[in-house]
């Protein structure tokens, strides 16, 4: 091989050489040490965080591995549907790339957020929308989870026929009318009466229990949404009636200390730790293009006062420990 060839050869390899240095240096083309940073919003469905203590614990474990920077937004009491929705447009506005929310009321933030042109996507919890502009629903089966508690009713009166009186705070609920539907279609079978009131006034709540516990001389009454869990067994506990027992669906750490006290004989809970941490690990895949299913079925579980520390339960009932 002549001279000017292997000159020619050295030259272009050093201008190669040159090349690349200045690539790496001033990432012209890719920047190994960049690290794509995911903003989600958080829009939960109170003015109060308690409610949101376990799906919030879930989601602090996928803040830890995952590069998300979360923004939590507060309702305003009192809380409503239509605020939940204007405060997604507010989310996508401060740069938010998906949106997370638990919604109030399943028919009514689907209805409003058909209202919205904002394309964000839509993560829902504990909800199930029928709705192209929500890309994950997150919820457990609400037939199965009245069934559940309904036998566990039935298992602990052991045939004994009293009247059930269920309570819940909104009566357009679907998820609450689903609850109240399948425990009733279950006790109905077993031969039990089940009536329904929904009152989301707690010195109405409290006159009502007054009232059936006076006729009845003892009942059961089963609450289908946390605060009126929380506001019954407080009423049941003030009045210091232990012949009448309460029932209720969903956890927070008053309903979990009301349980341990057997003010409340079971609840039926959704695994809200494990929620929250997919809700944030199933947001990253979708930005980042991986497509999943619409719907994420999880777990339920009765949890009876006497398996409040059962090593079951321990992940479920205590994942802020």
């Amino acid at each position: 091989m002549n001279k000017k060839i292997i000159h020619g050869l050295t030259f272009l390899w050093f201008i190669i050489l040159a090349v690349l240095f200045v690539i790496s240096s001033t990432n012209l083309v890719f920047n190994e040490n960049e690290i794509k940073v995911y903003n989600i919003a958080l829009i939960l469905d109170h003015g109060s965080e308690e409610y949101f203590e376990n799906y919030r614990a879930g989601m602090d474990k996928a803040l830890k591995t995952d590069n998300i920077e979360l923004d939590t937004y507060v309702l305003e009491e009192p809380a409503s549907v239509l605020q939940q929705v204007q405060l997604i447009e507010e989310a996508y506005n401060s740069g938010a790339e998906a949106v997370i929310v638990k919604p109030l009321d399943d028919e009514l933030f689907q209805e409003e957020l058909e209202k919205q042109s904002v394309t964000v996507p839509v993560i829902c919890l504990d909800a199930n929308i029928d709705s192209e502009k929500v890309v994950l629903n997150i919820y457990g089966d609400n037939d199965e989870r009245g069934s559940l508690l309904a036998k566990q009713i039935e298992k602990n009166f052991k045939n004994e026929k009293m009247n059930i009186y269920a309570f819940g705070d909104m009566k357009d609920s679907k998820k609450q009318v689903e609850l109240f539907e399948s425990l009733n279609e279950y006790m109905n079978q077993a031969g039990y009466s089940v009536r329904s009131y929904y009152l989301s006034d707690e010195k109405l709540i409290t006159e009502q229990m007054d009232t059936i516990i006076e006729e009845e001389g003892s009942a059961v009454f089963v609450a289908l949404d946390v605060r009126t869990l929380e506001h019954m067994s407080e009423k049941l506990e003030k009045s210091g009636r232990k012949d009448s027992l309460l029932y209720g669906f969903g956890i927070t750490t008053t309903i979990l200390k009301q349980l341990e006290e057997e003010q409340i004989k079971a609840i039926n809970i959704n695994h809200e730790y494990y929620m929250g941490w997919q809700s944030l690990q199933c947001a990253i895949r979708i930005l980042e293009g991986e497509s999943i299913g619409k719907q994420l079925l999880t777990e339920n579980y009765t949890v009876e006062a006497a398996d409040i520390f059962s090593k079951e339960y321990e992940d479920v009932l205590f994942p802020l420990n």
